[in-house]
């Protein structure tokens, strides 16, 4: 004998009235999580298109010398900003011509930048390179006086920021001859050096613009 399905019973009073209720709350909730998750995953999209965070490799001593307006120039005037710093000197022969174009070049790039940031070039032959010297060459390379600094002072100050604060070559060879490294380097706002970039070399310097991104963002969150 063949049997119907019973007819499903009529849902009660008290099952409308639970099910009018969650629905505004489902109306809320769904969109609210929609955005969350939308929100997440342009994080997660930010952070791994950012890469991983610069390390800290060393941080800059204290230091106080002259800048080409013949005003001083330490290291906690620039504190809160970040920096790119080399070392040259004007009667260089070899390779502080292209240092310099490089450092006018990125000057271009930062003038694009939100955050305040300093190029900062210290002489090695501070005897010649007075500040009405660094003036002439600063200005053969249209550098901004406030944006782009030259310091000069005591030769072994210079000679010892830059070998063993910012751990870059710096030494006089025969004849007093220069020998100094070509690199640029990377400071943070609070004096912390972030990198290291050959200032001859176009590729190494489009890692230097790169990074000099990721600390704009690290500095604005």
């Amino acid at each position: 004998m063949s049997t119907t399905p019973a007819a499903a019973a009529p849902a009660s009073g008290t099952e409308r009235s639970g099910l009018a209720r969650a629905i505004p709350f489902l109306l809320v909730s769904v969109p609210v999580l929609l955005f969350l998750t939308g929100l997440i995953g342009r994080y997660l999209k930010s952070q791994s298109a950012a890469g991983p965070a610069l390390p800290v490799l060393g941080e800059v001593p204290d230091f106080t010398f002259v800048e080409r307006s013949g005003v001083p120039i330490s290291r906690d005037d620039l504190k809160g900003r970040l920096w790119v710093a080399d070392f040259i000197f004007t009667r260089c022969g070899g390779p502080c011509p292209m240092m310099s174009y490089q450092m006018n070049d990125l000057q271009k790039t930062i003038k694009r930048k939100v955050q305040d940031v300093r190029l900062v070039s210290f002489t090695l032959d501070p005897e010649y390179d007075t500040p009405e010297v660094l003036r002439d060459y600063a200005d053969k390379f249209s550098a901004h006086p406030e944006k782009w600094l030259f310091l000069t002072g005591d030769r072994v100050k210079i000679q010892t920021l830059a070998s063993q604060g910012l751990k870059l070559s710096a030494v006089e060879g025969q004849d007093r001859a220069i020998v100094h490294s070509t690199h640029f380097v990377l400071v943070d706002q609070n004096g912390r050096v972030r990198g290291y970039y050959n200032g001859t070399d176009v590729d190494a310097l489009n890692k230097l613009r790169e990074d000099l991104d990721k600390l704009i963002k690290e500095a604005a969150r």
